[in-house]
Order: structure tokens, then C-alpha cells, then sequence
């Protein structure tokens, strides 16, 4: 099942697709880390522009990750403190608000380093 995605993620980018969601770009990106940036989007822009498709910067666009991005791993411990954060307010029964409004201890609508615990 794995290989399929893979296989239909990297036809997707060959017919210069721009609607990719997280998981997909995730598989995309694993399925082109050996492959330097430089040259996917080298190669992508020259293939869209053989295309009648609107010519939208490719900035704009969801599959700019797969340009700016080595890896998929750049995410990786941002994913992870997500994770701890959401199994933490689970673990305490708060919503997000409620925990937020009790660490901001000086009530000026943020948070600093000092009110993390």
C-alpha cells in the first residue's frame, strides 16, 4: 500500500500537480530527499511550463514544500512537541484556551519563556 501512494504521489508531481495535502507531501518528500531541491524545481517549472495551466507562482502553492525542503524530517520535532502538548492538555482535561489563560500568569495575552513550565 505504501509503494502505491509513493508511486502515486511522484505521478502526481511528474503531472505537475498543486493540490497536495500533509500526507502527501510527506511521501512525496521522502520519495524525493535524494534528489537536491535546486533540481526538482528546476525540473517541475520546466515541465508546467509545457502545460496550459494557470502559470501561478510556485511560492503560492501547496507542493512549494517539496522545493524548500530537503527532507521530511525538517518537521519532525515541531510535529513532536505538538504531540506532547496535545497528549498534556489530554492528560490535564484542558482545552487549549483554558490552559493558555492559566500560564499566562502576568495577563498580557502571551506567552513568554519564564510562564512555560
Amino acid at each position: 500500500k505504501y509503494q502505491l501512494e509513493t508511486a502515486e504521489q511522484c505521478l502526481r508531481f511528474a503531472n505537475c500537480a498543486v493540490d497536495f495535502q500533509g500526507r502527501q507531501l510527506s511521501i512525496l518528500l521522502r520519495a524525493l530527499q535524494g534528489t537536491p531541491t535546486h533540481d526538482r524545481l528546476a525540473w517541475w517549472l520546466d515541465v508546467r511550463s509545457c502545460r496550459r495551466r494557470p502559470q501561478v507562482p510556485w511560492e503560492q502553492l501547496p507542493v512549494a514544500k517539496v522545493f524548500v525542503k530537503a527532507d521530511e524530517f525538517d518537521d519532525l520535532a515541531t510535529k513532536a512537541l505538538l504531540s506532547r502538548i496535545r497528549w498534556a492538555l489530554a492528560a490535564h482535561r484542558l482545552w487549549p484556551a483554558d490552559a493558555f489563560r492559566t500560564l499566562d500568569s502576568d495577563g498580557s495575552g502571551g506567552l513568554t519563556r519564564g510562564e512555560l513550565p
